[in-house]
């Protein structure tokens, strides 16, 4: 029997987050397995933890393990080869090892290995059953569970000879590709040390897939201010709206005001820390630009009264007259030249709110009942 389905994970949606690390233990159920096989371009030692984890039930110490993983650009993390070279049962190879940890900083020479294929199989390519996840993901905690991934699932079970011929023969045709891979790689044991000192050398580390804004949350020490969920909610979002009663009157000469109280932890949607700090501590600077004028800095704290504070573009110096009784929209659109994060402002209708929230979004409500969400 002959099955095909595809995975999508998305790091807004907290109902497809993991969905790929799923993906792959779900091609692991063919029945009875007896080797696995991993085509990969990156790996962390996170992300070969999790695996080893998720497929606990197959008997994963018995079954042998053949590991393909590229170093180029020096993104692997050499834990995580050395943490699959201590499995028993398992082999590692990096496809043009010699030639990548003898260039400067690990060029892919003489081509970029990028794959992403976990094949689960009975001991002769041939024979049936076999399970293969083939997609985006990389062996990392950001592929497996927290970035944007697609994948697809195909299994045959019962008879090689199934229902599904050229499905089946495409399959063993990609085999046999990786057998020819694996045949012409570098044992990991000849050049693991080398790789391990060289890139701890490096002037400047390897910029990997886990060191993304979202690790830096999901990573940031105890306490924090919002469930690990909640705060990637918070950083995957584009789009951040709140309403607003009457804000404090803090430009008494004008008798107007421009501080925004957000719930604690809405710093995250702005890119700060997580984590909790002080009352009147002082996150860093935003940039700004309210529709139809210049985007100014704009400084975020955390206030004396438990709130994320924004000061807002003065009103109708660079912002609208009032910020009262209003709904808000912030969005981001990137960084400046100088690496300021940026944002731009509308004020918008309740109509549009309601477009808006046409997509994809979390809707929260504060301890007095103001709303604000996210939209992804």
């Amino acid at each position: 029997m002959y099955s095909h389905r595809l995975v999508m994970q998305d790091p807004s949606d907290a109902a497809t987050r993991g969905s790929i690390l799923m993906g792959i233990r779900d091609a692991s159920g063919i029945g009875e397995v007896a080797q696995f096989r991993a085509a990969v371009a990156y790996a962390s030692r996170k992300g070969v933890g999790m695996l080893s984890e998720a497929l606990a039930n197959c008997d994963w110490e018995q079954i042998h393990k053949q590991w393909l993983i590229s170093i180029d650009f020096g993104q692997t993390e050499p834990l995580a080869l050395q943490e699959m070279m201590a499995m028993t049962n398992s082999e590692v190879r990096i496809p043009n090892g010699r030639l990548v940890v003898s260039s400067p900083r690990f060029d892919p020479t003489p081509a970029c290995f990028h794959p992403k294929i976990y094949v689960f199989g009975a001991s002769a390519p041939d024979d049936a059953p076999i399970g293969i996840f083939a997609g985006s993901a990389n062996l990392t905690r950001s592929g497996l569970e927290l970035g944007y991934e697609a994948g697809v699932i195909s299994s045959w079970q019962g008879s090689a000879h199934d229902e599904e011929p050229g499905a089946r023969a495409a399959a063993r045709k990609g085999l046999v590709a990786i057998d020819r891979m694996w045949e012409y790689a570098t044992p990991a044991e000849e050049i693991i040390e080398a790789y391990a000192e060289k890139r701890k050398a490096l002037p400047r580390p390897p910029q990997s897939e886990e060191q993304t804004e979202v690790k830096a949350l999901v990573d940031a020490p105890e306490p924090r201010e919002l469930p690990e969920d909640v705060g990637i909610a918070f950083t995957t979002a584009r789009k951040l709206w709140v309403r607003t009663d009457e804000l404090y009157h803090n430009l008494t000469t004008r008798g107007i005001g421009n501080q925004l109280d957000l719930p604690r932890g809405t710093r995250v949607f702005f890119g700060f820390p997580v984590t909790e700090v002080p009352r009147n501590s002082r996150f860093g600077t935003i940039i700004v630009q309210c529709a139809g004028f210049e985007p100014t800095r704009r400084n975020m704290r955390f206030g004396n009264n438990f709130m994320d504070k924004l000061n807002l573009p003065i009103p109708g110096e660079a912002g609208p007259s009032s910020y009262d009784h209003s709904i808000l929209l912030f969005e981001k659109i990137g960084f400046s030249a100088t690496g300021v994060r940026q944002y731009s402002l509308e004020l918008i209708t309740e109509k549009r709110l309601a477009a808006e929230l046409n997509s994809p979004n979390l809707s929260l409500a504060m301890a007095g009942g103001r709303q604000y969400g996210v939209i992804y």
